[in-house]
């Protein structure tokens, strides 16, 4: 998949959770770098910063309606 990454032409959003050890940021990065459309935000929290930074959930929903 990581190859395929580039081919990606659709807008995208990379969300990632500052604290998360389970797919730390840095990953997140490496993911947004890839793909020429991806925007990346990073949130307060951890694995679950949906349910712990406020802003995640209004954020997504507006990248989502476009």
């Amino acid at each position: 998949v990581w190859d395929r990454l580039p081919a990606i032409t659709c807008p995208t959003l990379v969300a990632a959770g500052r604290y998360d050890g389970l797919a730390p940021v840095s990953n997140s990065e490496q993911i947004a770098a890839r793909v020429p459309t991806a925007e990346l935000r990073v949130y307060e929290g951890g694995h679950l910063f949906i349910a712990q930074d406020r802003r995640a959930i209004p954020e997504i929903s507006a990248f989502l309606a476009g």
